[in-house]
């Protein structure tokens, strides 16, 4: 990872075939401006199949298809031995 200033502002690049990642926000990018009061901490390098595995993992759990309904729990809790009044 490299980090240097373009017209005043620092800029994180990383290493070739790497990419920028923020576990935190969820970020992934070949560059990163930084604001004024921004540090690179936080910031790390993946590699393009970690990168890959990380949008898949993502798009999944954005798909309505994985999404758990109403019936789900119930059914879930009824397994546990809870019982509803119907």
């Amino acid at each position: 990872m490299k980090i240097e200033i373009i017209n005043g502002i620092r800029v994180i690049t990383p290493d070739a075939g790497m990419f920028l990642y923020k576990t935190a926000d969820r970020i992934i990018s070949d560059k990163v401006f930084l604001g004024v009061g921004d540090t690179e901490s936080g910031w790390a390098e993946i590699t393009e199949e970690r990168k890959a595995e990380l949008e898949t993992l993502w798009e999944s759990e954005n798909n309505p298809e994985n999404v758990a309904t109403d019936a789900d729990y119930i059914n879930a809790l009824e397994s546990l031995g809870v019982q509803f009044n119907e």
